[in-house]
């Protein structure tokens, strides 16, 4: 959602030091600069969380800075603070803006990234977006929040075991494949010789006949159970 900078010239005007709101303070609708972040709500703690933030401004909002513009995000499994530095919580956005020069006109710029939290559980999405050196705030996004997930975990776990397996079945029969092929042709080759070594190649080919098939089995079922691990993924790590 959209979330627009509480009295964002207020602050770039006066600096950080005056600033005594919470980050999570109310804004007005003609607030200069917004935010708009957009996070996985259900996330596996093997995956880590994605977040992406776009930034938007009216034109000359960042005329009034001194220094480069970050956009700054964490999450935070307790409540987001004033500024990024005094926010704790892995990071999962620390990039400058790619501002305009001055006159500035309307900008908008999204960023990506993604946060490891350390542990299951419900974590908030704080985004500022920071003049780099005083801090001076030019936005804020406390609204956000994110659940690291212990069955979306097991699911993701189970679909990568499930794909590796599925992996190996499918290399053993691109191997099988490539004997068979070799052994049909030197059966080829072996026909105007002895019919004891033609003999010898045949049961060589009907072996490896038989286990191509049987790997063909297991690459089939292997299909089979990375289908359902998909559907279980999708089912244990949604929003629903």
């Amino acid at each position: 959602m959209i979330r627009r900078a509480g009295a964002a010239m207020l602050v770039a005007l006066v600096g950080p030091a005056l600033w005594a709101a919470p980050a999570s303070a109310a804004s007005q609708p003609d607030d200069p600069v917004r935010l708009a972040v957009s996070a996985r709500p259900v996330n596996s703690l093997d995956l880590g969380v994605p977040v992406s933030v776009s930034v938007i401004s009216d034109p000359g909002a960042f005329d009034i800075a001194d220094a480069p513009v970050r956009l700054r995000v964490r999450l935070s499994p307790a409540e987001c603070r004033d500024t990024f530095d005094t926010t704790s919580g892995p990071v999962a956005i620390d990039s400058r803006l790619s501002l305009p020069a001055r006159p500035s006109h309307a900008f908008t710029q999204t960023l990506s990234g993604r946060a490891s939290p350390p542990d299951f559980g419900t974590d908030s999405v704080c985004a500022f977006v920071e003049e780099e050196g005083s801090n001076r705030l030019f936005a804020v996004d406390t609204d956000t929040q994110v659940v690291t997930s212990r069955p979306c975990t097991a699911a993701t776990r189970n679909q990568a075991s499930v794909a590796a397996s599925l992996a190996r079945a499918r290399d053993s029969l691109a191997r099988a494949q490539h004997r068979l092929a070799a052994a049909k042709h030197r059966l080829a080759r072996a026909r105007h010789r002895a019919r004891r070594r033609r003999r010898r190649a045949r049961r060589r080919v009907r072996a490896l006949t038989r286990q191509a098939s049987a790997l063909g089995g297991r690459v089939a079922q292997g299909s089979r159970e990375l289908d359902a691990a998909v559907a279980e993924v999708r089912r244990a790590c949604s929003a629903g």
